[in-house]
């Protein structure tokens, strides 16, 4: 069965003559002038072209260009997550819904998702806290994958038999460790000559609790497309690109951290304000039609 990804590639492939070359992994910028940039592959390679867009992800290489002294920072909060067959659960009914996120306010939140397309798998998974390591450090954390499954199985009895079967059985090859990183507001997503651009996680790296990661990355690159083909000022443009989805950003940056309050047990003795009585209002997150507000911007110019 062809992958969502395969069908992508085919359709990028056969649209507009769209080429996607592999293996070309990028080094550094060599040069930017006002109406080009000169780029090198790690193999030595160098290419020129009107526009280079890092679309690189949070250690962005391209961003390095820009910011070469910037560091993701650590939010102090690590998912940790594993693969395992549907087939596993013990299902509180036949008709049980999922995705689910079953809470506990002493002990956090337990994850079931449903992935692949004929639902047979599902993601499971918890937050916890914990402090930043080092790059050995991490690499120690994520080896250990007998650490991760007992944390997984851990209390899982409070989350439901549920928690309980889907936690019996995890191969090691299919857990996940994500620890959450962001990164610190960028005074500007393009160089000074605005031929090196950055989009997606690349410019604004956003965490996993509130699945916006990949679509905040398409609503950059929707919007900077029309942009560029209907844009008048280039400088202007991309300032107000930039200034709307700066907001839009900062707004889900504050819906994750609702979220995962909720998911990560209360502290004892702790403050924190207690908002799980509280429902979500998200028709600002997913009503927008971001087509619509480029052309309305475009059509003031």
């Amino acid at each position: 069965m062809p992958t969502v990804w395969s069908k992508i590639k085919k359709f990028l492939v056969n649209a507009n003559n769209i080429s996607i070359h592999f293996n070309h992994k990028f080094s550094h910028v060599v040069s930017e002038t006002e109406d080009k940039v000169t780029w090198q592959l790690i193999d030595g390679t160098t290419k020129t072209s009107s526009l280079l867009i890092g679309a690189d992800g949070i250690h962005s290489r391209v961003r390095k260009y820009m910011y070469p002294d910037l560091a993701p920072k650590f939010t102090g909060i690590a998912g940790i997550t594993a693969a395992v067959p549907t087939a596993n659960l013990k299902l509180p009914s036949p008709d049980y819904k999922m995705p689910v996120t079953i809470v506990s306010p002493s002990h956090g939140a337990f994850v079931i998702a449903p992935q692949k397309a004929d639902g047979s798998e599902v993601l499971i998974g918890k937050q916890k806290r914990m402090a930043e390591l080092s790059r050995e450090g991490w690499q120690e954390f994520y080896a250990d994958k007998n650490a991760a499954i007992a944390f997984l199985r851990e209390d899982a009895e409070v989350f439901g038999d549920i928690a309980v079967s889907a936690t019996s059985e995890i191969p090691h090859a299919n857990i996940n460790i994500w620890p959450f990183y962001v990164i610190p507001k960028l005074k500007s997503w393009s160089s000074n000559n605005r031929r090196v651009l950055l989009v997606g996680d690349s410019c604004h790296a956003v965490p996993p609790s509130s699945g916006q990661g990949i679509s905040q990355a398409v609503e950059d690159v929707v919007m900077l497309s029309i942009l560029l083909g209907k844009g008048r000022s280039e400088k202007k443009d991309l300032g107000w690109w930039q200034g709307f989805r700066q907001d839009r950003i900062e707004r889900i940056l504050l819906l994750n951290a609702r979220v995962d309050r909720r998911r990560l047990p209360k502290i004892t003795g702790s403050e924190e304000q207690d908002d799980n009585e509280q429902g979500f209002d998200l028709d600002w997150l997913y009503g927008i039609d971001v087509v619509a507000e480029v052309e309305r911007y475009v059509g003031g110019l």
